[in-house]
């Protein structure tokens, strides 16, 4: 299951970060302006930042937090950029232009990224659940299996120290 999440998460994300470049290059094409920024500097910066946080994101360490920090931002600032025509009173705006719908979009992608990151992260931590359960359920048929006679003590704990060492590390 946690494979099956970590790739929908995956697609959905390069989805979304492709879909706020091209927003993003339309938008300079066009000369609009980002949050009053200039054109190039904010294309540039919310570009950096979207593909940083996008390649940290999918580290397994404190890197990937920054990451996904990163790309939290790079999210907010997207669909700001997108709702901000929609919802000004300003004479400038008239309406919204493709791009900031795109950039709507990509960044709604990028947060539904995060939701399926959470999934997995869910469905990691139930499977391990699973694993101790049954662990400890092996280890109440052994202890009736002693108490009844069949096994020895040693036997016993032959198999209680087998199931409670940790797990060997997959190479």
């Amino acid at each position: 299951m946690k494979k099956v999440l970590n790739l929908i998460s995956l697609i959905v994300l390069i989805v979304g970060v492709a879909l706020a470049g091209v927003s993003l290059v339309l938008a300079d094409a066009t000369g609009a302006s980002f949050l009053y920024l200039g054109t190039g500097v904010a294309t540039v910066f919310v570009a950096i930042l979207t593909f940083l946080g996008a390649v940290l994101s999918r580290a397994k360490c404190t890197t990937g937090k920054v990451g996904r920090g990163l790309l939290l931002a790079a999210a907010a600032l997207l669909v700001g950029y997108g709702l901000y025509p929609m919802l000004a009173v300003d004479a400038r705006y008239n309406g919204a232009y493709l791009f900031e719908i795109m950039a709507l979009i990509a960044g709604a992608l990028i947060l539904v990224h995060f939701i399926f990151v959470l999934l997995a992260d869910k469905a990691a931590t139930a499977d391990e659940d699973v694993v101790v359960d049954e662990k400890i359920a092996l280890i109440y048929k052994y202890k009736d299996l002693m108490d009844d006679g069949i096994i020895t003590k040693e036997e016993f704990n032959a198999k209680k120290a087998e199931l409670m060492a940790p797990a060997k590390a997959k190479k």
